[in-house]
């Protein structure tokens, strides 16, 4: 096995903002993201990547009504309101340009190796005081119903805010998703919902984008998971003006643990969303051409290659398969 270079990217617009910001707060960077996204699509084929998509299934849609033809039955289950997203769409006028993106979705599809995966139906939070296992199965099967209708079998998965809910990963597999992002195996990584902890970990994590305190993570597939795994390295955080003499540190900090999956022969995986490149964008840009021309210069020194997440989950199914033909056929040896 060669190292592997994994992008994914979440893509959600506003969705991903809602409870965060308002579109005026906001709204550079939302009124970018399509240019962002073609933009991303001409650097992948450029480099030859392969990306996973991880899309908000309301995306999907191409007006608010055909959006609210599609609604759970239970929809005001998070103890914290403000987390709904089904009020703001009974009151709110929604402006497909920061709400919906099909045809920008049907593009991304199009594209050689870019893989559409599910970021939710609503941007589901999966550990949200509230909702239950009811609530996240309603979720999966709406984003199902909707995916299907534009012609999309969904088989990777990327949890809102990284909101990895172990208990829900063995209900998966009947939803077709056979993969899906997990965070870095450090503490400053894992969820918490104790405030001062909170505090303490984004300290450490923005330290952490420029300093190496949690370790390169590289990791390599664990073989016969009937869901993969594919966690993350590292996310790409956008261009900092304000941040911008560090700006080689952080680059470097990337290059270094790229470098260090391509000599150990294992998975490096780079995440982020692509509203977070409609600001200053053409330094977030600089800084993602630099990183793919990395990649290319590991690709001939060390045979690095790029796959998406769903590829990676194929290449493990296929490993199980051959462990276990090979390790039939032994014992049918062994029995002769």
């Amino acid at each position: 096995m060669s190292g592997k270079l994994v992008i994914s990217l979440d893509f959600e617009k506003y969705w991903g903002m809602r409870d965060h910001q308002s579109i005026d707060d906001y709204r550079e960077n939302l009124d970018n993201v399509d240019e962002v996204v073609v933009r991303l699509l001409e650097f992948f084929q450029k480099y030859e990547i392969h990306a996973t998509w991880a899309v908000v299934g309301f995306l999907f849609h191409r007006s608010q009504d055909e959006l609210q033809e599609h609604l759970p039955k239970d929809a005001n289950f998070y103890t914290n309101a403000s987390l709904n997203p089904y009020s703001y769409i009974d009151q709110t006028e929604l402006d497909p340009q920061y709400h919906f993106a099909n045809e920008l979705i049907e593009k991304i599809a199009s594209i050689p190796h870019q893989e559409i995966a599910s970021h939710t139906y609503s941007h589901y939070y999966c550990l949200a005081e509230g909702q239950t296992l009811d609530n996240f199965k309603e979720d999966l099967k709406l984003f199902n119903q909707v995916a299907r209708l534009y012609g999309h079998e969904v088989q990777t998965i990327i949890f809102p805010r990284n909101q990895v809910n172990s208990d829900y990963i063995p209900l998966l597999e009947e939803y077709g998703i056979k993969a899906y992002r997990g965070n870095e195996e450090h503490y400053m990584y894992m969820p918490n919902k104790k405030p001062m902890s909170v505090i303490l970990k984004r300290a450490l994590r923005l330290l952490d984008r420029y300093i190496n305190i949690s370790g390169h993570n590289t990791y390599k597939i664990e073989e016969n998971s009937r869901v993969v795994n594919v966690r993350s390295n590292r996310f790409f955080a956008p261009y900092s003006s304000k941040l911008s003499r560090l700006e080689p540190l952080r680059l470097k900090r990337i290059k270094d643990s790229m470098t260090y999956a391509a000599k150990k022969k294992e998975i490096f995986h780079l995440w982020w969303h692509p509203h977070n490149f409609g600001r200053n964008t053409d330094d977030n840009f600089e800084n993602l051409n630099a990183i793919l021309k990395h990649f290319t210069y590991l690709s001939n020194k060390y045979g690095m290659m790029s796959n998406n997440i769903g590829e990676l989950a194929s290449i493990n199914k296929n490993n199980t398969a051959t462990q276990y033909i090979a390790h039939t056929s032994n014992q049918h040896k062994t029995q002769n």
